[in-house]
This record gives C-alpha cells, structure tokens and sequence, in this order.
C-alpha cells in the first residue's frame, strides 16, 4: 500500500516557517518502515507522525520562547511521548496479532468499528 499522505488525520496545522514537504518525507518514511494494510494502521502512524512533528515543534520552541515554564515543557513534552508511545504500541499490537491470524489462516473479519475501537484502547 502506498502513502495516501491524507493529512486531514493532523490534528496539527503546519505553523509559519515549518516545511510540508519534511512532514511529508517523515510520514512517507513511516509508512515505508511500517508498511500500513489497514486504515486503522493508516491512522496509527498518522497519530505517531502527529505526535514526532509536536515533539519536534516543542524541542525548538524551546529554543525561542519563554512562553513555557521548564515544568510545563517537561509536561507537554511527556504527553507527547505517552501518545506516540500509545500509537505505536496499538500498531505493533494489531500487527502482531493480524500476522498470528494469516499464519493460522484465520482471514481478518474487523469491522471498522472494531477496527476503531482498537486504536483508543490503552496500552496494557
């Protein structure tokens, strides 16, 4: 499957000064590690994607403003982390758990409700 790069899924609008074609390399370059075969995949590396692009963001906002309190960047920049360590965690999850399935034969029958639901379940 090739990169739709659909970025209506940002909830992150590119800001002044930030480059499209960058966030466009690093979510090409996330499909090409992951290699996505479902939408829910699809949505889960658009959310880590999402997540890297604050991140980064945040890490050179640092640089340039005080609008932020050393506590509230280490904060910010924790709940970051947590969704794209989130994100991640339910990818390799549904993965793993689809690739158990094709190596029993068992073809993949989620709805894409369930499929959905998957993707704000919390990391066990």
């Amino acid at each position: 499957m090739s990169s739709p790069l659909t970025f209506p899924t940002f909830s992150t609008a590119l800001l002044s000064g930030e480059s499209r074609e960058e966030l466009e390399a690093l979510l090409e370059a996330y499909f090409t590690e992951y290699h996505p075969r479902t939408v829910t995949e699809e949505r889960a590396i658009s959310e880590m994607v999402d997540a890297e692009w604050r991140l980064r963001r945040l890490r050179k906002s640092q640089f340039h403003t005080t609008d932020l309190s050393a506590r509230e960047f280490r904060k910010f920049e924790a709940h970051l982390i947590r969704l794209y360590d989130r994100a991640l965690h339910n990818l390799l999850q549904r993965k793993g758990a689809m690739a158990g399935d094709e190596r029993r034969g068992v073809p993949s029958t989620l709805t894409a409700e369930q499929s959905t639901l998957d993707m704000h379940s919390a990391p066990n």
